[in-house]
């Protein structure tokens, strides 16, 4: 699939978050956030050739946005230059957020934008902190985390004091490595980058594709910079009001979504026994008991991380319900544990810069409660709407809530003001997103129009040309698809 890259990316970033340990430490003050200040320095773009058929620069921005002509960082940017430079029409800006934009560009770009890139420059993102950008957040590597944590099991709904543990010795790294950089990250500052990269390549308004953790970009631009937006669409959208403002509720629904995708999975394994042998015909059943099996080898073989454990299959789990089109390959890869004595895997070595990168931009947005006993009641909740997402994740967030750094976050309107509506695409049965998240952001921006996809999976770019040239259209002409329009993307036969 077109997309399958950026799908893979942000499950695993989200599967890596689920398992770790909590931060805690001293509070660092971070700056206040306002889009209205003197101008900062339109960034130099010195493109160069690389990776082939591509071209990387690094935009130069300011360290602290309230001090435009002060120190500075780097964005990292990839970019696949028009071929019809006579009649080159601006740039896409692409983003997925805290996931490397630089990545995915490279690696879905030349196959998913091959129509756009006649007349636009396609220019993906690493936002400040992450992937390319320099300096880069670090906190870890993988061989410290698992220095610092428990082998991952599928339940840790009674692992709160084991995740704060883990967590002191954790956050002493980011401190020590990264302290400087920690409250001079998340997305309001991502977004006053991104207005000097429009400046920089001489586009009068912006236009831009918000993959995932992308989309809460694109709605603080847009709430940020009224008036500055060209096009905008949205795939597998995240409602920024809320990720801001009740963290908690947020993955509730979102685990929510995520059991419902699991029970999908095991009812598509029953109807379609060509492609899914496992289960011999209750594969729920079977997942729950091999999930406890390979959980119960840590009974046997206590601190083996290169276990693959219940937690390490729920990880796994989590990431397969990403792209339907997987699920033969899933199905067969828990047919073959169920056979094995002692499963194991390669372990990662080197910076969880995944990780790092993902909680310095995030913690830092989230309005995320310090109070352990809240995030004892959200456990609680959690497991009652997602009994095995909720205990496998349910405390995620007592890392942002004990993030050493004051949140720091746009605290205005979320209203998009702009001329052309915001173009939302939504999957109907997305494991990460609700479908209600894509109605809450038309509602919170009060300019948008929804694409309705009737089918399962994250996101729906590069996975129907129905989609695709919906969004096409628009990111090229304006042009929104009907209202009430709607695609369609079958499970695998």
């Amino acid at each position: 699939m077109k997309c399958s890259r950026i799908r893979t990316i942000v499950t695993l970033a989200v599967a890596t978050l689920l398992g770790a340990g909590a931060l805690t430490g001293p509070a660092v003050a971070a700056p206040t956030a306002r889009a209205d200040r003197a101008a900062a320095p339109v960034p130099v773009l010195s493109w160069i050739p690389c990776h082939e058929r591509f071209e990387c620069a690094q935009a130069k921005v300011p360290v602290d946005h309230e001090e435009p002509r002060g120190d500075t960082l780097t964005v990292g940017l990839i970019r696949m230059p028009a071929r019809d430079r006579a009649h080159r029409a601006g740039t896409l800006f692409v983003s997925t957020g805290v996931v490397s934009g630089v990545s995915f560009v490279r690696s879905a770009g030349p196959t998913l934008f091959s129509s756009l890139n006649q007349r636009f420059d396609i220019v993906g993102i690493d936002q400040r902190g992450t992937g390319t950008s320099r300096p880069a957040m670090r906190c870890s590597t993988y061989e410290q985390d698992r220095e610092i944590e428990k082998s991952l099991v599928a339940d840790h709904s009674g692992a709160r004091d084991q995740f704060v543990r883990q967590a002191k010795a954790l956050n002493d790294l980011c401190v020590q490595r990264s302290e400087a950089l920690l409250p001079r990250l998340g997305t309001t500052e991502a977004a006053r980058d991104l207005d000097l990269l429009r400046r920089a390549v001489g586009d009068s308004r912006l236009t831009y594709l918000g993959l995932s953790y992308g989309t809460l970009l694109g709605q603080y631009y847009a709430a940020m910079f009224p008036g500055r937006v060209r096009a905008m669409a949205l795939d597998g959208v995240q409602p920024a009001d809320r990720s801001v403002r009740d963290p908690l509720r947020l993955d509730r629904e979102m685990f929510a979504a995520a059991e419902a995708g699991l029970e999908t999975f095991f009812s598509w394994c029953r109807r379609s026994t060509a492609s899914c042998g496992f289960g011999a015909g209750d594969p729920e059943a079977a997942f729950d008991a091999l999930v406890r099996q390979l959980d119960g080898n840590l009974v046997e073989h206590p601190g083996r991380h290169d276990l693959v454990t219940g937690g390490v299959l729920m990880g796994e789990a989590y990431q397969a319900l990403a792209e339907p089109a997987s699920w033969p390959a899933f199905a067969d890869r828990l047919r073959d544990l169920s056979m094995q004595q002692l499963p194991t895997r390669d372990l990662p070595t080197g910076e969880n810069d995944v990780l790092a990168g993902y909680l310095g931009n995030t913690c830092l947005d989230q309005e995320t409660p310090p109070d352990l006993s809240v995030h004892d009641r959200h456990v609680r909740a959690a497991v009652r709407v997602a009994p095995r997402i909720g205990r496998f994740g349910g405390y995620a967030q007592v890392k942002c809530g004990l993030w050493p750094v004051d949140t720091a976050h746009h605290r205005g309107s979320w209203q998009h003001q702009g001329p052309t509506p915001l173009l939302v695409v939504s999957n109907t049965h997305d494991p990460y997103v609700p479908r209600a998240w894509a109605h809450k952001i038309a509602d919170d921006t009060g300019n948008a129009r929804l694409l309705g996809v009737r089918g399962h999976g994250h996101m729906a770019l590069g996975r129907s040309d129905c989609v695709d040239k919906a969004v096409f259209d628009y990111l090229t002409r304006t042009r929104l698809p009907a209202p009430g329009a709607s695609c369609s993307i079958p499970l695998p036969g």
